[in-house]
């Protein structure tokens, strides 16, 4: 029998590590987003502050226009500017990820300030969970590794 899986070089195909929804709300590329309660195939941005905004399904590759598609992450490393980064790390950050460490998802309850990132998370909110989301290769560049949002 002949196989007709198609390879490059004799490799085999790459396995898929992104995916493609529909932004339901505009935000900058780094962001860590959820699948929509409300709509099926789209994402925004999530936030630690209960299980059924902190449940990821992966990071935003590139800006997210609401309405629009964007390319959405789950695994693997994800390369941005530190100008990206310091844009979607909660609290001040100047010159991006820190090698080594881990980082979650940020907890709000103010409005418009979801998708955030941090390596520090506080645990001030009643129903907060604490989600990683990767760890930083360098500076520009994190190693994504969703794990599953643990009550506090």
């Amino acid at each position: 029998m002949t196989s007709i899986t198609t390879t490059r070089n004799n490799r085999p195909p790459p396995i898929p590590t992104a995916y493609n929804p529909i932004a339901g709300a505009t935000f900058p590329a780094g962001t860590p987003v959820i699948q929509s309660l409300v709509v099926d195939g789209t994402v925004i941005p999530g936030n630690a502050i209960d299980i059924g905004t902190a449940s990821l399904v992966g990071i935003a590759s590139g800006a997210g226009l609401a309405g629009r598609n964007v390319f959405v992450q789950y695994a693997g490393p994800l390369a941005l500017t530190i100008e990206q980064w310091d844009a979607v790390i909660a609290g001040d950050s100047d010159g991006g990820l820190v090698r080594g460490m881990p980082y979650f998802l940020a907890a709000t309850n103010t409005a418009g300030a979801e998708g955030k990132i941090t390596l520090r998370p506080s645990l001030v909110f009643e129903d907060q969970v604490l989600m990683q989301i990767g760890v930083a290769l360098s500076p520009t560049e994190m190693l994504i590794l969703l794990g599953l949002p643990l009550p506090t």
